[in-house]
């Protein structure tokens, strides 16, 4: 029970300290235009690290805190967000993830499918058709913010994950 709570705290930290950095301080910049998806990067890396059902508990809390202070429609976010979780999760029992390009593979996929699901839920719907212009001033240096702070979240996240699971067979030695 110990574990329990003191890997959930952690990844709670993780979530908020992800959320505060996207929507605070990456604004602060002012020659960025757009702020990288953290929230995207820390809920495909713990499901494609930690499986399917930790990703999708990531992608509840973080959809759920995207569409709190968002202002858009509840529960958009949500469903885009559980699924990323999910079908990255269901990708960590097929592929290795050591290596840092497939992270990178996968980044660039989910940013793309999320940018493209955005489009369709924030813009489209609106009436708004420019495609080429949400590519150019959103999609695009969202995308190449996103894969560069990749690389630096996700060997975070996998340092913690890797000395997370040396301590639970550390523990489960210690029972046998």
């Amino acid at each position: 029970m110990k574990k329990f709570f003191f890997k959930f705290t952690l990844w709670i930290i993780l979530i908020l300290s992800a959320f505060l950095l996207q929507n605070n301080l990456c604004r602060m910049i002012p020659f960025f235009q757009t702020a990288p998806n953290l929230l995207l990067i820390v809920t495909f890396s713990l499901g494609f690290l930690r499986g399917k059902v930790t990703g999708m508990m990531t992608g509840l809390v973080c959809g759920l805190l995207l569409d709190a202070f968002s202002g858009g429609i509840l529960g958009a976010n949500v469903l885009a967000f559980i699924y990323i979780g999910y079908l990255n999760g269901l990708l960590s029992r097929i592929l290795v993830n050591d290596m840092i390009l497939l992270p990178l593979c996968l980044s660039v996929i989910n940013e793309i499918c999320y940018s493209l699901y955005s489009y369709v839920v924030r813009v489209l719907l609106i009436g708004k058709t420019n495609v080429w212009d949400y590519v150019k001033t959103i999609m695009l240096p969202e995308l190449i913010l996103t894969v560069f702070c990749t690389v630096i979240l996700y060997g975070i996240i996998m340092t913690v994950n890797r000395r997370l699971g040396a301590k639970e067979k550390e523990g489960e030695n210690r029972i046998a």
